[in-house]
């Protein structure tokens, strides 16, 4: 807004209120979280991740005790791309599983109903849907009947999809490169080979 139209046509009290309310809203709870003991703990943990898998041990970052900004985007992009790669992963599974339970035959249960309901009178119209009604039954009764190799079969073509997106960073980055136990002085559980869990 220009400060004419400020000036000019103030806006409602209402308005003021609101984006003060949000205002102060926003920041109580940036502040609540920040001040947050989980989120401190958090904290600590993406930082003693960040120094035991991104910092190599002649760095000055690891002599000094803090972390350098090539470790930080090393860590924040394994962690967007196992963020976005595991939710798609698991979003497509979801889908693939919905399609083969439900969605196939309550298509084409559906799609032989429209035409019985539009074509009520024609034979020709209406054996071929009636068919495809039985057949629909039948496909959805054996997609239920065969479910767990049908699980089986997508977690396994799951774990493959992840085993080789593991293989394009590299090992240090999965796997905590030394023991660690002066970080373990600063309120984390640190272990040998500690490997990331979702992957």
């Amino acid at each position: 807004m220009q400060v004419a139209e400020l000036t000019d046509t103030p806006p409602k009290i209402w308005t003021w209120g609101l984006s003060l309310s949000l205002v102060f809203i926003i920041t109580y709870l940036i502040r609540t979280m920040l001040r947050s003991p989980s989120i401190r703990v958090y904290a600590m943990s993406a930082r003693v991740t960040m120094l035991n898998r991104f910092t190599s041990s002649r760095s000055a970052s690891r002599r000094l005790n803090s972390v350098g900004n090539r470790a930080i985007a090393r860590f924040l992009l394994l962690f967007c791309t196992v963020v976005v790669v595991v939710f798609t992963g698991i979003g497509l599974c979801f889908l693939y599983l919905f399609i083969v339970y439900f969605g196939i035959w309550a298509g084409a249960v559906g799609t032989a109903l429209y035409f019985i309901i539009t074509r009520w009178p024609e034979p020709t119209v209406l054996a071929p849907c009636f068919l495809s009604i039985v057949v629909a039954a039948g496909g959805a009764s054996v997609t239920w009947y065969w479910r767990k190799e049908i699980e089986d079969h997508v977690y396994k073509a799951l774990e493959r999809t992840l085993n080789k997106f593991k293989n394009l960073f590299p090992e240090s980055w999965l796997l905590d490169a030394v023991d660690d136990e002066d970080l373990a002085q600063e309120g984390v559980k640190t272990y040998g080979r500690q490997a990331i869990v979702s992957i």
